[in-house]
């Protein structure tokens, strides 16, 4: 073994760093946040109005909504993603809800919630 050994070089982390939860997560905690705020709002409307049923209505749906937007990964947690977005189906809101009902099923989800 003639020459000098090479020193050794340490280990280089990859300068990128990935979030390995699915995009989805994120697009349904800003779809969440969104029907929470429209929620208020029908809330104040229906205040001003004087309008029950929409006060009864909108109260428990912007409490849901404003949970749902920051549901910890937990197993019921995913459960508590679907209702909201199943509630979103029912609404104007079907244009968001439909995409994220299909994504919510994919098993990088169900894993990211620990439902596998």
């Amino acid at each position: 073994m003639s020459g000098a050994a090479q020193p050794e070089t340490p280990y280089q982390p990859p300068r990128e760093v990935r979030d390995a939860r699915p995009v989805v997560i994120l697009w349904f905690r800003v779809y969440a946040g969104m029907m929470a705020l429209l929620s208020v709002a029908m809330l104040i409307v229906g205040a001003q109005a004087s309008a029950s049923l929409v006060l009864l209505t909108s109260a428990p749906l912007a409490a849901l909504f404003a949970v749902a937007a920051f549901i910890p990964f937990k197993p019921w947690g995913w459960s508590l993603g679907l209702v909201a977005i199943v509630l979103g189906l029912a609404s104007l809101a079907v244009p968001f809800a439909i995409p994220l009902f299909i994504l919510w099923f994919r098993p990088t989800v169900k894993a990211a919630f620990a439902r596998l």
